[in-house]
């Protein structure tokens, strides 16, 4: 049973824990009361006695100790340095792992060192110290461009070789239909069922006539083609030609003859104007 004691001043009853006997602790209502020395039987019961003044100070001023940092792993808890087993002090920082304390000489000569450091490596590349890390960085850079030129120029040299082997395997006649587009048009038409010799393609039928004109002007129009120099001239389709095809000379005058009218022809309609890229025929629109 836990023991129990009673306020003086204003009768109210506590019970206590075995660490309180012999202490004075203070009730709510300000009184003093003196705790028996005898702990009581059971510690476990309930108590709301106010705190010790004293223990509560030395309480506070446990837990406001500080503890010295002590070695994590194998590396120096302050500047991450990897550290021999069994190690007091840092060489690198001078951090003290026992009293968590650096020494100012051993932190000096670490500062030096990483100071040092390009040169050091200098030395071991095999270059005098005394050229430092100024010479050590303007040769990795030399280096660089020198490979990255080097790279270019394989590139370069690889791209050409396609090229003139692009150059070397053209096709003339390709690259005559690529120029033109006309040519693979016409020769494909002319292989349809009523594509004709102009003059042949009128006398197909009495009403068919070519687009915008009447018979008779269709065929002076085409024996004025001829005359100027053209090898043969088509029409196409049945009742109407919306245009005529004329395969061209070979004379150059005679070409610029027959492109000439064309381009004035089709400026007037509003219509592409063809120019002379070595092609075959020479489409022709005709008005509607």
């Amino acid at each position: 049973m836990s023991a129990a004691i009673v306020c003086p001043s204003c009768g109210k009853n506590y019970t206590y824990r075995a660490e309180l006997a012999g202490k004075k602790v203070k009730c709510k209502c300000g009184q003093v009361i003196p705790v028996p020395a005898s702990p009581p039987h059971d510690d476990g019961g309930l108590y709301d006695l106010a705190p010790d003044p004293e223990l509560a100070k030395a309480t506070a001023a446990a837990r406001k100790t500080v503890m010295p940092r002590q070695q994590s792993g194998d590396a120096c808890p302050e500047c991450q340095t990897p550290l021999e087993p069994g190690s007091v002090i840092c060489v690198q920082c001078g951090f003290n792992l026992k009293t968590g304390q650096k020494l100012a000489g051993v932190a000096a000569a670490g500062a030096a060192a990483k100071k040092d450091k390009p040169a050091r490596a200098a030395r071991f590349a095999g270059v005098p110290a005394h050229i430092g890390a100024k010479k050590v960085a303007e040769e990795s850079r030399a280096d660089v461009l020198k490979r990255y030129g080097l790279i270019l120029g394989v590139v370069l040299v690889v791209v050409g070789l396609i090229f003139a082997m692009m150059l070397l395997g053209r096709n003339p006649q390709s690259d005559a239909a690529v120029l033109d587009p006309d040519d693979p048009a016409v020769t494909k038409s002319l292989t349809t069922d009523f594509s004709k010799e102009a003059r042949e393609w009128l006398k197909t039928d009495s009403t068919w006539i070519m687009s915008g004109m009447t018979t008779s002007q269709a065929e002076n129009r085409i024996d004025e083609w001829y005359r100027m120099g053209a090898k043969k001239v088509y029409c196409f389709g049945t009742m109407m030609a919306r245009e005529v095809a004329i395969e061209l000379p070979d004379d150059p005058a005679q070409r610029k003859a027959l492109f000439d009218w064309q381009a004035k022809w089709h400026k007037e309609m509003g219509q592409r104007v063809r120019t002379d890229k070595g092609q075959k025929y020479l489409i022709i629109m005709l008005r509607l």
